[in-house]
């Protein structure tokens, strides 16, 4: 652009997949951050205004984010391509609907943990919780996965990159989240005297 300038006289116009590919490279970054920023602040807001608890709204929206950088991750990794438009989207609809996974764990953790002690309440949140989280998530997995592999071009991309971001969601969701949730027992569940009693036995 800088060689343009220098040379032409009246306004150009940069058309094509390189005009359009430099944009996007030199946009990225901040357009992502602040999309990025947005979705987990209005994100936060509902869980905190659900929960009521600082603490836990702090934990889920982490928890989701870490799936946003792992899909991103695993799709670097095995080299697949990583569309502007793809990303965002999942990211959003990401966000949307694997919270609503981690709220439904964490509902169901801290109604256990009024009659359960901590050594036996995720033994039975794992029990009430699994199936109907795994029924509704490998839904989601599956079907886009799937339908990606028919599709081409940005369609596929959105669909690939919702599957792989679903499951690391998931696995986040069933196999971090339950030890993070115990470790931050104390923080997160509230101080009754019922609560108390349970955890010392």
């Amino acid at each position: 652009t800088d060689t343009l300038d220098s040379i032409m006289v009246k306004d150009y116009y940069l058309v094509g997949n390189s005009a359009m590919s430099y944009e996007v490279a030199q946009t990225f970054d901040k357009e992502f951050l602040i999309i990025n920023l947005v979705t987990a602040i209005v994100i936060f807001l509902v869980v905190l205004f659900t929960f009521k608890n600082f603490p836990l709204s702090i934990l889920l929206i982490c928890v989701i984010e870490c799936a946003v950088f792992a899909m991103m991750s695993v799709m670097t990794v095995a080299g697949s391509p990583i569309f502007f438009i793809a990303l965002i989207l999942v990211q959003c609809i990401l966000m949307g609907t694997m919270i609503d996974y981690a709220i439904l764990f964490t509902t169901y953790y801290m109604e256990t943990r009024k009659t359960f002690c901590l050594e036996d309440a995720l033994p039975e949140v794992m029990r009430r919780s699994a199936y109907a989280i795994l029924t509704s998530s490998l839904i989601l997995i599956l079907v886009t996965f799937i339908c990606g592999l028919f599709m081409t071009g940005t369609v596929a991309a959105i669909l690939q990159t919702l599957s792989i971001g679903a499951f690391c969601a998931i696995l986040l969701i069933l196999f971090v989240l339950p030890s993070l949730l115990v470790i931050l027992d104390k923080w997160i569940i509230k101080d009754s005297k019922e609560i108390r009693e349970l955890s010392e036995n």
